[in-house]
């Protein structure tokens, strides 16, 4: 197949195709099994006529729609892909020749991807990551840790009176209160009276105050809590009341934690010490944390070049990527079980509002991608093979499948350019790291780290 692309404006080319004789041929045989389900010709059972009584009383040229029907999407896509552009509209098709046997030749008007340009990437400047893990960190890991061997012990006799963290078993009922003084009235919340649930009592999982009422509570004691319900209570009819909470205490349960020691270690880990212990949860976390900051420079990388990339960009394609984050949104509001539409209705708001509230976020990323591509030009970087090939098989590890499968799978979803792609950035933010000036800031002292010792730490030294 010969493919050529002429780019006639900033974001518009044409796409010139020749697709060999005997593909269009077989795509014409294809065709004709297509057809021929549906025609009746008087002698023969429907589907039984033979391709050359079918042209002799149809001609062959009733077959060349359902022909392009089906080789046009195929060609279409393959001449994309060696020419290596990224169309971002449907393509206007002109056939400009056709015939059985002969070259099928057509072109396809399609706007596409500006090519940007880009300022001076090689002086970017970014301070210097610092990993640092406090004793604070590796504590909340213990603390943690001993949560979730923590074992609840019931309350009884004197010792019986809740605390902030216990676990209670409680019934209570609701009334709402209306007006002041002599005209105040109330009425129940049929629909809200619980006569047996359980709560933990933490302020930030109840409604405010409700913890705090019911600390110093016993076992077997009824009080009434006020409370003032949230401005953004689910339901909104009742934003804002006050409300009377006429509650019961039935049990109350308490939290043992073991000891922080070896035993301890040896209970919730393979260490036989509570230092080897402390040493593990440090340098797992040292090496989260400098995942982390490698993702961080990395966004920051490609931020720095955004903002010295100049480029004219249609507004279907920044309405695409906001689309797509919007998309996106949904997906995560899904996966915890929520309804994009109650989310619409929750902050009054309608589909394209959302869209437009992303609209620079989408442009930035936009113009993120094409800063890229033309670093790439003209670094002259192009797809690492080694690499790409890793990441294919990564992928089909996740997805249990073969590299070989993967890739046929993403070439038939239409997946696969912007895969590759994926790996030529990440190629081409990796030469932007290496011209990188790396400015050293003064340090900030991390939780449980003294601040007299991180003086001096810092200065305002540069290195390439």
């Amino acid at each position: 197949m010969k493919v050529e692309f002429t780019r006639t404006g900033p974001y518009a080319g044409v796409l010139t195709v020749e697709v060999e004789a005997d593909r269009f041929d077989r795509a014409l045989e294809e065709a004709f099994r297509r057809v021929i389900r549906h025609v009746e010709v008087p002698g023969f059972r429907r589907g039984k006529v033979p391709r050359f009584i079918f042209e002799a009383r149809y001609g062959v040229e009733s077959l060349y729609e359902e022909a392009l029907n089906v080789l046009l999407p195929e060609a279409y896509r393959a001449a994309v892909e060696e020419a290596g552009i990224v169309p971002i509209e449907e393509p206007e098709i002109d056939v400009e020749s056709i015939g059985k046997g002969q070259p099928l030749r057509f072109k396809a008007t399609v706007t596409v991807e500006p090519e940007a340009e880009v300022g001076d990437y090689r002086s970017i400047t970014l301070a210097k990551p610092v990993v640092s893990v406090g004793e604070g960190e590796v504590e909340r890991e213990l603390a943690a840790m001993r949560e979730r061997v923590a074992v609840l012990r019931p309350l009884e006799g004197e010792e019986a009176v809740v605390r902030e963290g216990d676990e209670v078993d409680l019934a209570y009922r609701v009334f709402v209160r209306e007006g002041e003084g002599e005209d105040a009235s109330e009425h129940e919340l049929e629909d809200a009276r619980r006569d047996e649930v359980t709560v933990e009592v933490v302020p930030e999982r109840l409604l405010p105050g409700f913890a705090e009422g019911l600390v110093g509570m016993r076992v077997g004691e009824t009080k009434d809590i006020f409370l003032t319900l949230p401005q953004d209570y689910h339901d909104a009819s009742l934003s804002g009341k006050p409300v009377r909470l006429s509650v019961h205490v039935k049990a109350v349960r308490r939290k043992e934690y073991p000891p922080l020691d070896d035993e301890f270690a040896r209970e919730v880990s393979d260490f036989d010490t509570l230092e080897e212990l402390k040493a593990d949860i440090r340098a797992k976390l040292e090496a989260r944390a400098r995942e982390a900051k490698e993702r961080e420079v990395r966004d920051a990388v490609v931020a720095k070049l955004v903002d010295i990339t100049e480029v004219e960009l249609p507004e279907s394609l920044v309405r695409r990527e906001a689309e797509a984050i919007v998309e996106e949104l949904d997906n995560v509001l899904r996966s915890m079980g929520t309804d994009f539409a109650k989310y619409l209705e929750a902050v009054n708001k309608d589909r394209e509002a959302v869209v437009r509230e992303h609209w620079e976020e989408a442009r930035r990323r936009v113009v993120g991608r094409l800063g890229l591509l033309a670093v790439a030009r003209k670094e002259g970087i192009e797809i690492d093979e080694g690499r790409w090939q890793e990441k294919l098989a990564e992928l089909a590890r996740v997805y249990r499948t073969t590299p070989e499968e993967l890739e046929r799978v993403l070439r038939r979803e239409g997946a696969y350019e912007a895969l590759r792609r994926s790996v030529l950035f990440d190629q081409v933010v990796d030469r932007l790291l290496s011209y990188v000036t790396w400015v050293e800031e003064p340090s900030v002292p991390s939780e449980g780290e003294d601040s007299a010792s991180a003086e001096g730490k810092g200065s305002a030294a540069e290195e390439k």
